[in-house]
């Protein structure tokens, strides 16, 4: 969930509460939002390593007015230089997972010069991710008010993705449907395996790369 990573990495790296002053200025700044955006995303975080914003961010290092916050932004020097944001999103990732049958767990991670751990609830984690679980269950009204259909007319409602497993979206995906109707389908490797599925048959000339079948796929699977 996107919050989630932004709490996490917003408190372990930088984003806030930090605060610096340029040389001969009065006024205390903090971390512009454009730059702090990129935190809450693996694949921006590459974008913080641009000559410009790298300068830039060893300034604020060096203007910082607290020595947590000068700590905060060092641990961030490490994270962009040595592209671990893929590995910090993977723990915060790994501890949704947890709390989908757990009440708390802990999100640390370890590395040369980071040394970060935090305690996590799920009420806490809920808290965090409930902007994103509104928006899924939106969409998903939304899709059934756009078929012309209720929620008693679906049969089977199969559930697949890591998201699908957490608390607030089950829940309510069971008080829409019923526990009858909902099945789980291999949570963890579905949508791999819809990827490579979609991939063979874009070496096949099955599909097109840019989205739905070849035309002509259907003719000849069927022999015409």
């Amino acid at each position: 969930m996107t919050n989630l990573a932004s709490s996490q990495n917003t408190g372990w790296f930088g984003r806030e509460p930090e605060s610096y002053r340029v040389p001969v200025g009065t006024n205390l700044l903090t971390m512009p939002r454009m730059i702090s955006e990129h935190l809450c995303s693996p694949a921006h975080l590459s974008i913080l390593r641009r000559q410009d914003i790298a300068e830039f961010l060893r300034n604020v290092r060096s203007w910082s007015v607290g020595h947590d916050d000068r700590a905060k932004l060092e641990q961030l020097e490490v994270l962009v230089d040595d592209a671990l944001g893929f590995t910090v999103f993977e723990v915060i990732e790994k501890a949704k997972r947890r709390l989908s049958s757990e009440l708390e767990t802990e999100v640390s991670f370890e590395y040369p010069s980071i040394a970060l751990a935090e305690h996590l609830t799920r009420p806490e984690f809920d808290a965090l991710s409930r902007q994103e679980t509104d928006a899924i269950l939106d969409c998903l009204d939304t899709t059934l008010d756009a078929a012309g259909v209720f929620a008693a007319d679906i049969e089977l409602v199969c559930c697949t993705g890591g998201t699908a497993k957490v608390t607030r979206i089950a829940d309510e995906i069971r008080r829409r449907f019923g526990d009858a109707r909902v099945k789980d389908w291999k949570n963890f490797h579905s949508v791999v395996e819809g990827l490579a599925v979609h991939a063979r048959s874009i070496a096949r000339g099955e599909a097109d790369p840019e989205g739905g079948a070849d035309p002509g796929s259907a003719a000849r699977d069927s022999g015409d």
